[in-house]
């Protein structure tokens, strides 16, 4: 199984599994680099099962993030909820 996904700059990210045997199943992550001299740099790091679920959960939460805060009617309700919290007044 691999899974590719082209970053809006035009790197690539690629996903693979390899699974030999149920203790040693691992998650391959590529990172290709394009530079301006077309040359191509790959980098790879691999992890496992566990290690690849918390990367997957803490990319997430960066994305829900991020998205929480491009909603203008969120940051205001935020706003009023931690100055009633607080005690702070305008």
């Amino acid at each position: 199984m691999r899974i590719s996904v082209q970053a809006d700059e035009g790197d690539e990210v690629s996903i693979s599994a390899d699974f030999i045997s149920v203790e040693q199943a691992t998650v391959i992550l590529e990172i290709e680099n394009t530079f301006y001299n077309s040359q191509t740099e790959l980098e790879s790091v691999t992890l496992s099962i566990d290690k690849a679920r918390e990367l997957a959960q803490a990319l997430l939460s960066v994305v829900n993030a991020i998205e929480f805060v491009k909603a203008p009617a969120n940051l205001i309700r935020f706003d009023r909820e931690l100055r009633r919290s607080t005690g702070i007044s305008r």
